[in-house]
Protein backbone atom coordinates (compact mmCIF):
# COMPACT_ATOMS: atom_id res chain seq x y z
CA UNK A 1 0.00 0.00 0.00
CA UNK A 2 2.90 2.34 0.79
CA UNK A 3 4.17 1.88 -2.78
CA UNK A 4 0.77 2.86 -4.19
CA UNK A 5 0.59 6.02 -2.05
CA UNK A 6 4.20 6.88 -2.97
CA UNK A 7 3.49 6.48 -6.70
CA UNK A 8 0.32 8.56 -6.42
CA UNK A 9 2.31 11.27 -4.64
CA UNK A 10 4.79 11.31 -7.53
CA UNK A 11 1.89 11.55 -9.99
CA UNK A 12 0.49 14.51 -8.01
CA UNK A 13 3.83 16.32 -8.39
CA UNK A 14 4.04 15.46 -12.10
CA UNK A 15 0.54 16.79 -12.78
CA UNK A 16 1.32 20.00 -10.92
CA UNK A 17 4.35 20.68 -13.10
CA UNK A 18 2.59 20.30 -16.49
CA UNK A 19 0.28 22.51 -18.52
CA UNK A 20 0.07 26.22 -19.27
CA UNK A 21 -0.10 28.82 -16.51
CA UNK A 22 -3.22 30.98 -16.17
CA UNK A 23 -3.25 34.74 -16.73
CA UNK A 24 -5.57 35.11 -13.69
CA UNK A 25 -4.28 35.28 -10.14
CA UNK A 26 -3.93 31.71 -8.85
CA UNK A 27 -6.11 30.45 -5.99
CA UNK A 28 -4.65 30.97 -2.49
CA UNK A 29 -7.30 29.46 -0.21
CA UNK A 30 -10.71 27.80 -0.34
CA UNK A 31 -13.64 26.94 1.87
CA UNK A 32 -16.40 24.53 0.84
CA UNK A 33 -19.32 22.47 2.12
CA UNK A 34 -20.14 19.08 0.76
CA UNK A 35 -20.64 15.34 1.04
CA UNK A 36 -18.19 12.46 1.02
CA UNK A 37 -14.94 11.22 2.46
CA UNK A 38 -12.88 14.42 2.18
CA UNK A 39 -15.63 16.48 3.82
CA UNK A 40 -15.96 14.18 6.85
CA UNK A 41 -19.09 12.84 5.06
CA UNK A 42 -21.44 15.78 5.67
CA UNK A 43 -19.27 18.74 6.45
CA UNK A 44 -16.86 21.46 5.50
CA UNK A 45 -13.41 21.65 4.03
CA UNK A 46 -10.72 24.34 4.05
CA UNK A 47 -7.64 24.36 1.88
CA UNK A 48 -4.58 26.29 0.86
CA UNK A 49 -2.93 26.41 -2.56
CA UNK A 50 0.75 26.50 -3.58
CA UNK A 51 2.69 26.18 -6.85
CA UNK A 52 0.65 28.82 -8.66
CA UNK A 53 -2.60 27.17 -7.55
CA UNK A 54 -1.64 23.79 -9.01
CA UNK A 55 -1.31 21.94 -5.65
CA UNK A 56 -3.57 22.23 -2.62
CA UNK A 57 -3.64 20.77 0.85
CA UNK A 58 -6.97 20.42 2.64
CA UNK A 59 -8.58 19.51 5.95
CA UNK A 60 -12.20 18.35 6.20
CA UNK A 61 -14.41 18.04 9.25
CA UNK A 62 -17.96 16.74 9.36
CA UNK A 63 -20.45 14.24 10.69
CA UNK A 64 -20.86 10.64 9.51
CA UNK A 65 -24.48 9.53 10.05
CA UNK A 66 -25.59 5.91 10.09
CA UNK A 67 -28.00 6.16 7.17
CA UNK A 68 -27.57 2.66 5.77
CA UNK A 69 -27.31 0.51 8.88
CA UNK A 70 -27.46 0.51 12.67
CA UNK A 71 -23.71 0.97 12.92
CA UNK A 72 -21.66 3.79 14.40
CA UNK A 73 -21.87 7.43 13.52
CA UNK A 74 -19.93 10.45 14.74
CA UNK A 75 -17.59 13.32 14.00
CA UNK A 76 -15.21 12.50 11.15
CA UNK A 77 -12.20 14.24 9.64
CA UNK A 78 -9.98 14.07 6.57
CA UNK A 79 -6.66 15.43 5.33
CA UNK A 80 -5.11 15.32 1.89
CA UNK A 81 -3.43 16.92 -1.09
CA UNK A 82 -4.61 17.55 -4.64
CA UNK A 83 -2.78 18.33 -7.85
CA UNK A 84 -4.58 20.10 -10.68
CA UNK A 85 -4.18 20.18 -14.44
CA UNK A 86 -3.73 23.49 -16.25
CA UNK A 87 -6.63 25.86 -16.65
CA UNK A 88 -8.12 28.65 -14.63
CA UNK A 89 -11.77 27.52 -14.75
CA UNK A 90 -12.00 23.84 -15.72
CA UNK A 91 -9.41 21.63 -14.04
CA UNK A 92 -8.86 17.92 -13.71
CA UNK A 93 -7.38 16.70 -10.43
CA UNK A 94 -5.85 13.78 -8.62
CA UNK A 95 -6.16 13.56 -4.86
CA UNK A 96 -4.47 11.55 -2.14
CA UNK A 97 -6.31 11.59 1.20
CA UNK A 98 -6.64 9.99 4.61
CA UNK A 99 -10.30 9.79 5.65
CA UNK A 100 -13.07 7.66 7.16
CA UNK A 101 -13.74 4.69 4.88
CA UNK A 102 -16.18 2.65 7.00
CA UNK A 103 -17.81 2.35 10.40
CA UNK A 104 -18.66 -0.56 12.67
CA UNK A 105 -20.27 -1.36 16.00
CA UNK A 106 -18.13 -3.59 18.19
CA UNK A 107 -20.53 -4.01 21.11
CA UNK A 108 -24.10 -3.29 22.16
CA UNK A 109 -26.08 -3.43 25.40
CA UNK A 110 -29.57 -4.58 24.49
CA UNK A 111 -30.64 -2.27 21.68
CA UNK A 112 -28.21 0.52 22.69
CA UNK A 113 -24.86 0.94 20.91
CA UNK A 114 -22.03 0.88 23.46
CA UNK A 115 -18.89 0.93 21.29
CA UNK A 116 -18.68 2.19 17.73
CA UNK A 117 -15.67 2.77 15.50
CA UNK A 118 -14.90 4.90 12.48
CA UNK A 119 -12.21 3.30 10.31
CA UNK A 120 -9.71 5.62 8.62
CA UNK A 121 -7.44 4.78 5.71
CA UNK A 122 -5.60 6.18 2.68
CA UNK A 123 -7.39 6.83 -0.58
CA UNK A 124 -6.69 7.95 -4.13
CA UNK A 125 -9.24 9.68 -6.37
CA UNK A 126 -9.50 11.59 -9.64
CA UNK A 127 -11.95 14.38 -10.30
CA UNK A 128 -12.92 17.76 -11.69
CA UNK A 129 -12.97 21.31 -10.32
CA UNK A 130 -14.79 24.30 -11.78
CA UNK A 131 -13.83 27.81 -10.64
CA UNK A 132 -16.18 30.62 -11.67
CA UNK A 133 -15.01 34.19 -12.28
CA UNK A 134 -16.65 35.23 -9.00
CA UNK A 135 -14.64 32.61 -7.09
CA UNK A 136 -17.47 30.10 -6.66
CA UNK A 137 -16.09 26.59 -7.03
CA UNK A 138 -17.55 23.12 -7.56
CA UNK A 139 -15.57 19.93 -7.00
CA UNK A 140 -16.35 16.27 -7.59
CA UNK A 141 -14.03 13.27 -7.20
CA UNK A 142 -14.12 9.51 -6.98
CA UNK A 143 -11.69 6.68 -6.40
CA UNK A 144 -10.76 3.93 -3.95
CA UNK A 145 -9.36 3.64 -0.45
CA UNK A 146 -7.71 0.90 1.61
CA UNK A 147 -9.61 0.05 4.80
CA UNK A 148 -7.20 -2.04 6.88
CA UNK A 149 -9.61 -2.42 9.83
CA UNK A 150 -12.92 -2.65 7.97
CA UNK A 151 -15.14 -5.66 8.45
CA UNK A 152 -16.68 -5.90 4.99
CA UNK A 153 -18.76 -9.13 4.78
CA UNK A 154 -17.31 -9.80 1.33
CA UNK A 155 -13.79 -9.65 2.75
CA UNK A 156 -12.76 -6.70 0.59
CA UNK A 157 -10.67 -3.98 2.17
CA UNK A 158 -11.07 -1.69 -0.85
CA UNK A 159 -13.71 0.97 -0.21
CA UNK A 160 -15.06 3.77 -2.43
CA UNK A 161 -13.74 7.31 -1.91
CA UNK A 162 -16.22 9.91 -3.19
CA UNK A 163 -16.67 13.64 -2.61
CA UNK A 164 -18.76 16.48 -3.98
CA UNK A 165 -18.84 20.06 -2.75
CA UNK A 166 -19.44 23.71 -3.49
CA UNK A 167 -17.52 26.62 -2.07
CA UNK A 168 -15.51 29.76 -2.62
CA UNK A 169 -11.92 30.38 -3.77
CA UNK A 170 -9.87 33.34 -2.52
CA UNK A 171 -7.34 34.67 -5.06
Amino acid sequence: MFRLVNRCGMLVLALASTGPASAQDPPRASVAVGLGNTFGWIGTQVGGYVAEGRVSGFVGLGYMPNLLNDEGDGVAGAVGVRAFTGGSRHRGLIEVSFSVLSNTVSSTWGSEIVDKSLHYGPGVAVGYQFIGQSGVTFLISGGAGWDEEGLDPEGSQVQPVISMGIGFIVR
